[in-house]
C-alpha cells in the first residue's frame, strides 16, 4: 500500500527516532535531506544583527522604504520572527526582496508553507518566483494564518528561488516557519532513517526513470537498496545499489516497461549486510502506456460507425439526436488526432483523451439507446438560425428553429472557439459540435500593406468566411486589431513609438496613428454591411495603456485635461497639498506610485483618453454602419487590485462605447483550498459589467486552461465555467483556442482542442443554454437590492478597497441575492437601480458629486452598509470632509468589521440579507436551516413560474433542501430533465435549474 506522507511529518518521526535511545540514537541527523526540505533558517532564528539572517538575502533598490527585521516580541513559533514594512507604498522601484535559492530535486511536488500576520497590509504583496509558484499575501490586519502552495519542479531542475516580494505599502507583516517540503515516502527500521523519493508519473513505454533514496545509516552498515518495479502485482524490473553506512544519496535507475497498465507501484527495501529487511516502503507511479492509450482508442473506434448509423437512422425518423450528434462529432475527431498524439509522443494528453473518449462513447450510446427505445425521451433542441441579431438589455435576440419544426424569435446565447486559421476551416462542421459563434482577426496592416497602397485580399477572404458562416447557421465576431499596425508607418514616424501599452505598441493620440486608422476603418466597414455572418466588431485587443510617460503627446494632453479639471494651478495645489508651478510641470506618476498626491488625477485622465481612442473607432464604425455593435476585449482585471488602475481601463467607460460588454476573462481549475474552481473573477467582472450598464457581456478570448498545461481538466469545470458565465452575464463567448499543436511552448499548447470532454461539454452547455434560454435570461434580469460602490477613485486611493471588496464579494455571492455596482457617476446622477444597500467596502475617498448623490438616496431610503473604516472620509483629492457631513450620511447604517473571516463574514451577510428581506422565498437550505457556504443560488421568472439556479463551488459534495416560504419542495431539474427530491446532493461543478413541481 502507497504511503505519501508530507516530509514535515517524516522529520518529526526522524527527529523522535533521534532522541529515542539505542541504536537509533546514533543515526546520523535528518539534514542529510537536505534536498527534500531545503529551506535555511525558515523561523528566522540565526544571525546576531537585525536582519534576515545570514541564510537570506535582503535587498532594497535605492533609498526606498521598506526594512525587513527579526522580531522577538511577536512570532508563531521559536524565539522569533521576521517583521517587514513598507511605509513608503508602492511606487517606481519601490520595493523589498527577500530570497534564498535552495536546491531541489526535479519532477517532484514540493509544498511550500508560511505563517504570516498583518497589520495594515496592502494588496499585491506576494511569495513567488513568477515560473512556480505564487501566493499571495492576504490584506489587512489578521492574527496568525498558514499560506500554502503545492508546486512542483520541471525536468532538470536542481534550484529553486524561495521569495517574498513587497509591492505595496506595508503597516507590519510578520513571516514564520517558512518551509518548502517534498512529498516523499517515508523509510524507518532499525538503524536507519531514509526518504523514498520516484516521480509521479512516467510517460511513454520502455522509459527510463530514476528513484532517489536519501538514507542516514549506522556506520558500516554494508548493506543495500532494493527497488522492484510492478505492474498489476506482478515484478516486472528490479535494481539496487549499495549503503555502506554513514549519509547516502542513491539515485536508482528503473523502467517503466512495455505492460499496458496505468499504476505502477515501486516497492523499496533497504537491507542489512546479513540480508536481513530493515526498513520497506512503497510507492505508486501514474504510467501513462502508448499501448493501453492505442488499445482504448481502438474499441472507441470500432463502436462509432454503428453509432453513427443508429444516429443517422433515428433522425431519419425525426427524432432530434443533437445532443448524442455533439459527442460523436468530437468522438470521430479526438479519436484521429489522439492516434496521432501516440505516434508524436504525446502519450500523457493521448491516454488522458482515451478514458474522456470511453465515458463520451458510452454516454452517447446510452442516450441512443433511450432514443431508439422512446423517441418522446428527445430533449426539444433550440437552435439559433442566422438573422438580425438585437440586443434587449442583457440578453441578445434573433431567429430560432426548434426540434418540433416551431421557429420563432427570442432569447439567443453564442457560445464557441476563436481565433485563427482552423475556426474558419470548420465552419461547416461547427453546428455539429454544438457551436454557433467564432472570433477571427484582421488588422490594418493586412489591408494598408504600404503608404499608398490597399490590399482586399485579406478582406475578400473574411467576406468568404461570413458568407459561409451565415449558411451554416454559425456569427462570427471580427477583431479588427489595431496592434497589427503598419511597420511602414511606424518606420516613417518614428515618434510613434514613444509611448505603448501592452500589444498597442504606438502612441494611440498621435494624429498620424489616428489617421493610419481612421483610413483602415473607412476601407473595411463599408466591405461589412449587410453581412448576416456578422456578429459584432470587437475595437481591440487585450488593451492596456500604461507605458507614456516619455510621450510628448501624453505630456501635453495631461497638463490641458489639468487644465480644464483644475481652471488653474492654484488650485491644483490648494486641493493636491503640492506645490506645482505650472501645470505642464505636473509628473507623471507610475504605475503604483500610489502615494504620490496626482497619481489619483492621472488614473482618470488615463481612463478618460484610452477609452477616448476606442470611442474614436467605435464613432467611425457608427457613421459607416451604425446597425453594426461593437466592443473591445478589455481583460478582466478590474477587481483584483490597486497595481490595475494605472491601466486606463475604467470598466463604465468601455461599457459606453456601445450595446455589448467585451471582455478577455479566465477562470481557473482546480481552485485553491476548499474550492473545486476559481470561479470569483469572472463572475465579479461579468456582474459589474452588466449592471455598469443593461448589456450582454462578450467574452471573446475565453481562457478556460493555462497555456501550455498537460494536467487533466475534467468537462465539468468547462459546462460550470459556460453555464454560470450565462447565469451572470454573459450572452456569447468564444473560447481561446481551436487549434492543436506539439510544441510545448506554443500558447495553443493544452487548450480545448486537446481535451475532448471538455470539447464535448461546450457543445452541450452551448445546446442546454440555447433551450432554457429564456429561464437563464429571467436569472440575468432578477432585480439585485444589493450593490458594491464601484469608485474609480477610491480604487486609486484606498489600499483595502480592492481586496475587500473581493472578499465582501464572495461571502455575498453565498447569499442567494444578485448582485449589482453602483459606479461614482451612476451615484452622482442618482442611478442606483433596484440597490436598497450600498456597501462600501473601505471607500474612503469619493468625488463630491458621487458622495452628494449617496446622501440623497440615503434621505430617500437608502441603506448602507460599512466595512472598514474612514469610508466617505476624503473627497476626489485627499481633503478631509467635515465630520458632521459624513455622520450626516452614515448615521443609522450598518456596520461589519473588516477583520472577519469569510465564514463569519457570510453568515453577518446572510442575516442582514434575511433581516432585509432580500433572500427569496424560493430558495436553498443546508442541514441546519441556513443558506449554505460554498453553493451558489439565483432565482428568476418565466412566465410566473420561478426557476433557482444552484451550483457547488466547493471541492466536496453538499446536501441541501429546496424551500419555499420555509417549506421543502420537490423540482425537477429542467437541465438533465430528472426529479429531485426535496433532499439533494449537490455534486462540485454540476449545474442544476430547478423548476418546483407546485406552482
Amino acid at each position: 500500500m502507497s504511503m505519501w506522507w508530507n516530509l514535515g511529518c517524516w522529520l518529526t518521526l526522524a527527529a523522535l527516532m533521534a532522541c529515542a535511545g539505542g541504536a537509533q540514537a546514533r543515526v546520523p541527523p535528518a539534514s542529510a535531506l537536505r534536498e527534500l526540505s531545503p529551506v535555511r533558517d525558515g523561523g528566522f532564528e540565526q544571525g546576531a544583527g537585525p536582519g534576515p539572517g545570514p541564510a537570506w538575502t535582503w535587498s532594497v533598490p535605492g533609498d526606498t522604504h521598506p526594512t525587513a527585521v527579526r522580531d522577538e516580541a511577536v512570532k508563531h513559533s521559536g524565539r522569533r520572527s521576521l517583521r517587514v514594512t513598507n511605509g513608503g507604498g508602492s511606487a517606481p522601484q519601490v520595493y523589498g526582496l527577500l530570497e534564498q535559492e535552495v536546491p531541489v530535486v526535479p519532477e517532484t511536488t514540493y509544498v511550500l508553507s508560511v505563517w504570516v500576520k498583518g497589520e495594515q497590509v496592502g494588496d499585491d504583496n506576494h511569495f513567488a518566483d513568477w515560473d512556480h509558484y505564487w501566493v499571495d499575501i492576504p490584506a489587512g490586519s489578521y492574527d496568525w494564518q498558514r499560506l500554502q502552495k503545492r508546486l512542483r519542479t520541471s525536468a532538470g531542475q536542481r534550484q529553486l528561488k524561495v521569495r517574498l516580494e513587497l509591492s505595496t505599502r506595508i503597516g507590519a507583516l510578520w513571516v514564520d516557519d517558512l518551509r518548502l517540503e517534498a512529498e516523499v515516502t517515508p523509510l524507518q527500521g532499525e538503524g536507519v532513517i531514509a526518504a523514498f523519493w520516484a516521480p509521479e508519473l512516467v510517460e511513454g513505454d520502455n522509459v527510463e526513470a530514476k528513484a532517489r533514496v536519501l538514507a542516514a545509516v549506522t556506520p558500516g552498515f554494508g548493506g543495500q537498496a532494493e527497488l522492484a518495479v510492478l505492474a498489476g502485482g506482478r515484478v516486472i524490473g528490479s535494481c539496487s545499489g549499495t549503503l555502506p553506512g554513514g549519509r547516502r544519496s542513491l539515485e536508482l535507475s528503473w523502467s517503466s516497461g512495455q505492460e499496458p497498465a496505468e499504476r505502477l507501484e515501486l516497492r523499496l527495501q533497504v537491507k542489512d549486510g546479513a540480508g536481513q529487511v530493515v526498513a520497506a516502503g512503497a510507492r505508486e507511479v501514474r504510467k501513462f502506456s502508448s499501448a493501453l492509450a492505442l488499445e482504448k482508442l481502438a474499441r472507441v473506434e470500432q463502436a462509432l460507425p454503428a453509432l453513427r448509423r443508429q444516429l443517422q437512422a433515428l433522425a431519419g425518423r425525426g427524432v432530434a439526436v443533437d445532443y448524442p450528434l455533439v459527442s460523436l462529432t468530437n468522438l470521430e475527431h479526438f479519436a484521429a488526432w489522439s492516434r496521432e498524439d501516440v505516434a508524436r509522443g504525446e502519450v500523457r494528453r493521448a491516454c488522458y483523451a482515451a478514458d474522456d473518449l470511453l465515458a463520451m462513447l458510452a454516454r452517447a450510446q446510452q442516450e441512443a439507446a433511450a432514443l431508439q427505445a422512446d423517441p418522446t425521451q428527445a430533449p426539444r433542441v433550440v437552435r439559433y438560425r442566422t438573422s438580425k441579431i438585437e440586443i434587449k438589455g442583457s440578453v441578445f435576440h434573433a431567429d430560432t428553429a426548434a426540434s418540433d419544426g416551431s421557429r420563432g424569435r427570442g432569447p439567443v446565447f453564442f457560445t464557441g472557439y476563436g481565433h485563427f486559421g482552423q475556426v474558419v476551416d470548420d465552419l461547416e462542421v461547427f453546428p455539429d459540435y454544438g457551436v454557433n459563434v467564432i472570433q477571427i482577426e484582421l488588422g490594418p496592416n493586412s489591408v494598408l500593406t504600404s503608404e499608398h497602397e490597399v490590399s482586399y485580399d485579406r478582406i475578400r477572404q473574411v467576406q468568404a468566411a461570413l458568407e459561409r458562416a451565415a449558411k451554416a447557421n454559425v456569427s462570427i465576431c471580427l477583431l479588427l486589431s489595431p496592434h497589427y499596425f503598419p511597420g511602414w508607418a511606424l518606420e516613417k514616424w518614428p515618434h510613434l513609438r514613444a509611448c505603448r501599452g501592452g500589444f498597442l505598441g504606438y502612441c494611440v493620440d498621435a494624429p498620424e496613428a489616428r489617421a493610419v486608422i481612421e483610413r483602415y476603418l473607412r476601407i473595411l466597414i463599408p466591405e461589412l454591411r449587410g453581412r448576416p455572418g456578422l456578429h459584432s466588431l470587437c475595437l481591440s485587443n487585450e488593451p492596456i495603456w500604461d507605458d507614456t510617460a516619455n510621450c510628448p503627446i501624453t505630456r501635453r494632453q495631461w497638463a490641458q485635461w489639468l487644465a480644464r479639471e483644475h481652471g488653474e494651478v492654484a488650485a491644483l495645489n490648494r486641493r493636491l497639498g503640492t506645490s506645482y508651478p505650472s501645470f505642464e510641470q505636473v509628473p507623471i506618476p507610475g504605475n503604483r506610485e500610489f502615494a504620490a498626491p496626482q497619481y489619483g488625477e492621472w488614473v482618470l485622465f488615463n481612463n478618460e483618453r484610452f477609452a477616448g481612442f476606442h470611442r474614436f473607432m467605435a464613432d467611425i464604425i457608427h457613421e459607416l454602419a451604425p446597425e453594426i455593435p461593437v466592443h473591445a476585449k478589455v481583460m478582466a482585471w478590474t477587481l483584483n487590485g490597486r497595481w490595475f488602475s494605472a491601466y486606463g481601463l475604467d470598466a463604465e467607460l468601455f461599457a459606453e462605447l456601445g450595446q455589448i460588454g467585451g471582455n478577455d476573462c479566465s477562470e481557473s481549475y482546480p481552485g485553491q483550498g476548499e474550492w473545486a474552481m476559481g470561479w470569483q473573477l469572472q463572475n465579479w467582472c461579468y456582474d459589474l459589467q452588466r449592471t455598469l450598464r443593461d448589456q450582454p457581456v462578450f467574452n471573446t478570448e475565453n481562457h478556460l486552461t493555462p497555456d501550455r498545461s498537460s494536467h487533466y481538466v475534467p468537462g465539468s469545470y468547462f459546462r460550470t465555467a459556460l453555464w454560470q458565465g450565462a447565469v451572470h452575464g454573459q450572452g456569447a463567448t468564444t473560447i481561446w483556442v481551436w487549434e492543436r499543436t506539439y510544441d510545448r511552448k506554443s500558447d495553443f499548447y493544452g487548450n480545448v482542442m486537446h481535451r475532448p470532454s471538455c470539447a464535448e461539454e461546450v457543445g452541450r452547455t452551448g445546446l442546454d443554454l440555447l433551450r432554457l434560454a429564456p429561464q437563464v435570461a429571467s436569472l440575468q434580469q432578477a432585480p439585485s437590492p444589493v450593490a458594491f460602490l464601484y469608485s474609480v477613485v477610491a480604487g486609486a486611493k484606498s489600499e483595502l478597497y480592492f481586496p475587500l471588496m473581493a472578499s465582501l464579494y464572495e461571502a455575498a455571492n453565498f447569499t442567494g441575492v444578485p448582485i449589482s455596482f453602483v459606479s461614482d457617476h451612476m451615484a452622482a446622477r442618482g442611478e442606483f437601480g433596484s440597490a436598497r444597500l450600498l456597501i462600501l467596502p473601505a471607500a474612503t475617498h469619493l468625488p463630491e458629486d458621487a458622495f452628494g448623490g449617496i446622501a440623497r438616496w440615503r434621505a430617500a431610503g437608502g441603506k448602507l452598509l460599512l466595512v472598514g473604516e474612514y469610508n466617505l472620509r476624503y473627497d476626489r483629492f485627499g481633503q478631509e470632509r467635515a465630520a458632521d457631513q459624513v455622520r450626516a450620511v452614515t448615521a443609522g447604517a450598518e456596520v461589519l468589521p473588516a477583520e472577519l473571516d469569510q465564514a463569519a463574514r457570510h453568515r453577518a451577510l446572510a442575516g442582514l440579507m434575511e433581516r432585509l428581506g432580500f433572500i427569496p422565498a424560493l430558495r436553498l437550505q443546508d442541514r441546519q436551516g441556513r443558506v449554505p457556504w460554498g453553493v451558489e443560488f439565483r432565482v428568476g421568472t418565466v412566465e410566473g413560474r420561478s426557476v433557482l439556479n444552484a451550483v457547488n463551488y466547493l471541492a466536496r459534495p453538499q446536501q441541501v433542501r429546496l424551500v419555499a416560504d420555509g417549506r421543502p419542495v420537490p423540482a425537477r431539474d429542467l437541465i438533465s430533465g430528472k426529479q429531485v427530491g426535496r433532499q439533494l446532493t449537490l455534486a462540485p461543478l454540476q449545474p442544476v435549474l430547478l423548476a418546483p413541481e407546485h406552482q
